[in-house]
């Protein structure tokens, strides 16, 4: 069986460096700083109960359906990211996916509002109550000011430029939460050996059951699950998965907005390993240095019984913070990187050169962001017949 302890990946100087892991020594980016929240009720059990129950939903209904993260930057064209729109089903709790965070940070040089947007209307990502939202104080970052809000993937937030009349100016970021997509950046034909799958009219003869053994045979030809014998029931020869390819188990303290993050694979027939990029000691004296750690396993099953946890699911989830690397190496090739991806806040910054902002099928009942109107400060906090008993985002604001 390969051994990841045999077989370690290369050390590959064109990675990003370092620079945000925390090393022991206060290297920690702002936003997880214990003086950002309540570690002790952050971790409280209460919270992986929620999440574990959100995991029992999504086994029934896949993650499929989760849409990829996207974030525009002074978007000169504002498109519809809501669910529903095309790419995803439509807008429900069960349509969603797991928690997540969402870090968004004010560099620029004027205060924004962060928004949500429910049925076409405009409200504050940080009370689903109040209408137009620049009507709540705590949803305004000024400049330097960041916010975090506790959300589920596929939710889709606004950044709007607050004006100097106090109205709503055009749109400066649209970031939609979701799973980050693993693709061929390498732009190399990889050397993959592509599963072969029985005949599409076969399968559909058979119980899906049947039907799923013959998947996952034809997947474990080409991408096999490295086991060991399990060391308690080695006489009975009952295998399990080897520890060096095994996924690490949660931490009971985790740091503060540690973000909940999707991964998936959309590279054509090749398996992926996940590795985070870490930082250790240099053996003798000197600067740290880059690490490689194995994390996960993207498989090639786009629904397996357990996405979480079975080794062909292309799909898998992981506890990760602002600064964190993530380097996608090919299975069968370990030397082969084929896609990076640095864990980052949501930036906004100034758009100077944004005019005439087209916004496409956004505010669907002619108001709000559809319009990109100034609303002035005295205008009704709330439309009647708009009642809002959810909200969209946990959130708070922080000055550091």
């Amino acid at each position: 069986t390969l051994s990841l302890k045999e077989h370690p990946p290369p050390v590959d100087m064109s990675l990003p460096a370092c620079d945000y892991m925390d090393d022991g020594k206060g290297n920690v980016p702002k936003y997880h700083l214990d003086s950002t929240c309540d570690r002790a009720l952050a971790n409280h059990p209460a919270t992986r109960t929620s999440r574990h129950v959100r995991y029992k939903a999504l086994l029934q209904t896949g993650v499929d359906h989760i849409p990829d993260e996207i974030t525009a930057v002074c978007p000169q064209q504002v498109e519809n990211w809501e669910m529903g729109s095309g790419d995803a089903p439509a807008s429900s709790t069960s349509s969603y996916g797991h928690d997540t965070k969402v870090l968004i940070d004010n560099e620029a040089s004027t205060p924004v509002v962060v928004i949500f947007l429910k049925n076409g209307i405009e409200y504050s990502a940080m009370n689903a109550a109040i209408t137009p939202p620049h009507h709540d104080p705590t949803t305004i970052l000024q400049p330097g000011q960041w916010a975090h809000l506790t959300t589920f993937e596929g939710h889709v937030f606004y950044v709007r430029e607050l004006t100097k009349e106090g109205g709503l100016g055009p749109i400066l970021v649209q970031h939609r939460t979701g799973i980050v997509p693993i693709t061929n950046k390498s732009g190399r034909v990889l050397p993959c050996e592509k599963p072969k799958f029985p005949a599409q009219h076969h399968l559909e003869q058979l119980p899906p059951k049947k039907q799923e053994q013959l998947v996952k045979r034809a997947l474990e030809k080409v991408d096999p699950e490295p086991k060991v014998l399990d060391p308690i029931r080695h006489l009975e020869e009952v295998t399990k998965r080897d520890p060096d390819w095994d996924r690490s188990h949660p931490h009971t303290q985790e740091r503060c907005h540690i973000i909940y993050k999707g991964f998936r694979n959309m590279v054509d027939g090749c398996a992926l390993n996940m590795m985070y990029v870490g930082m250790q000691e240099a053996p003798t004296s000197g600067p740290m240095m880059c690490r490689e750690e194995f994390k996960f396993h993207l498989g090639l099953h786009p629904s397996p019984e357990d996405y979480m946890h079975s080794w062909e699911s292309r799909t898998k989830f992981e506890a990760t913070f602002v600064g964190h690397t993530w380097v996608a190496r090919l299975a069968s090739d370990m030397t082969i990187v084929v896609d990076t991806y640095t864990v980052a806040p949501v930036v906004v910054r100034d758009c100077p050169s944004l005019k005439d902002q087209v916004v496409i099928g956004v505010g669907a009942q002619g108001m709000g962001i559809g319009e990109l109107q100034a609303i002035p400060a005295n205008s009704t906090a709330t439309p009647p017949g708009v009642n809002v008993t959810a909200n969209a985002a946990q959130a708070n604001v922080h000055s550091i």
